[in-house]
């Protein structure tokens, strides 16, 4: 169980737009993001600007496969288009014990 004063270890499921964009306003609030992909294992580069030029932010996420992870999960944003979301969540299920 989590301490108070510890703070979530957060899995994305889809890193696009909306995962990073996710992952930018966890990271800001101190927490920790990865991301799970069954096919890359390089880490996810995303950057953001402002449309103004400013508050540009540059995002560095580290990836594991499914069936790297070896614990239960308790914090998981799936943030993949609708038709994808059963293939996701299979993948990251399947490849897991106990997520």
């Amino acid at each position: 169980m989590m301490s108070r004063t510890e703070t979530p270890h957060w899995h994305l499921l889809g890193a696009g737009h909306i995962g990073t964009w996710a992952a930018r306003h966890l990271l800001a609030a101190g927490h920790r993001v990865s991301v799970i992909r069954a096919t890359q294992a390089t880490a996810v580069h995303a950057r953001f600007t402002r449309a103004d030029g400013r508050d540009r932010t540059m995002l560095r996420l580290p990836v594991a496969s499914p069936a790297a992870l070896s614990a239960p999960l308790s914090h998981v944003v799936v943030a993949c288009k609708t038709p994808f979301t059963d293939t996701a969540v299979v993948l990251f299920t399947s490849g897991s014990e106990g997520v």
